[in-house]
């Protein structure tokens, strides 16, 4: 689902993919207009996030038994647990 928004400055591109919200906005940063992308991680994607965290501990705990390095916890799982936490 796409939207877009026109304000005085700005102009901003909305998307949602399952319930997760991506927004781009236009903006003008020493004379250069550059556009920058903002994810909001929500309440509803809790769920979605916890699924993920799973799967990344399955397969954590899968490559030990091979002796195999382990995996590390992906950022997007931990970066978007904090912002649930605190906001």
């Amino acid at each position: 689902m796409d939207y877009m928004l026109h304000s005085e400055n700005t102009l901003v591109n909305l998307w949602c993919y399952n319930g997760m919200r991506e927004e781009a906005h236009s903006v003008r940063l020493e004379g250069a207009l550059c556009t920058v992308k903002l994810l909001f991680i929500e309440e509803d994607d809790r769920a979605q996030l916890r699924q993920l965290f799973d799967a990344w501990k399955q397969l954590f705990t899968g490559m030990q038994k091979f002796r195999a390095r382990r995996i590390n916890m992906p950022e997007g799982i931990s970066e978007s647990a904090f912002c649930l936490e605190y906001g």
